[in-house]
């Protein structure tokens, strides 16, 4: 693998990544496993996987997202290519709800607002969501999108039954 040109193993690296991240009508699972073990296996290849900027393209916001530092590294990776944005929103978390994020020690409001000074470079918008009220929404999905070509929802609602 050492012989490999650059531009091969760096083709080679987009191709492991799980298929249809860039169209939003596909549920897919957020790939930094394969980021992360194409990273650790030598400095080459973390310095190959670093220069390549379409292994970064795909950024979910979730629960799971550590920290505002994922979210800014993954723009800084990916320069200026067009994104595959994907957010996870639950009203069920009252975390959520009072701005404090979904327990991280940084909100997820914070790492929202990353992701919304980039709305130019969407190019497809995943969102799902569990809410009492879809109009809850509107803090979620900025009002333009003047790059998106893709886009899907996902909602559910929550309902909670009084106690008898």
């Amino acid at each position: 693998m050492d012989s490999l040109p650059t531009e091969l193993l760096s083709r080679i690296f987009i191709d492991v990544l799980p298929p249809n991240l860039d169209d939003a009508r596909y549920k897919v699972d957020d790939p930094p496993e394969v980021q992360a073990t194409i990273s650790c296996v030598c400095q080459r290849w973390n310095q190959v996987a670093e220069s390549t900027a379409g292994l970064w393209t795909f950024i979910r916001l979730s629960e799971k997202t550590r920290s505002k530092g994922v979210i800014k590294r993954r723009l800084a990776l990916s320069r200026s290519l067009p994104l595959s944005v994907s957010i996870r929103v639950s009203g069920r978390d009252v975390s959520l709800r009072d701005g404090l994020g979904y327990g991280n020690d940084e909100s997820f409001q914070e790492m929202h607002a990353l992701l919304v000074e980039q709305v130019v470079r969407w190019r497809t918008l995943r969102v799902e969501a569990e809410m009492e009220r879809p109009s809850e929404l509107r803090k979620w999905i900025p009002s333009e999108l003047p790059n998106v070509v893709g886009l899907s929802l996902s909602l559910s609602a929550l309902y909670t039954f009084p106690d008898d």
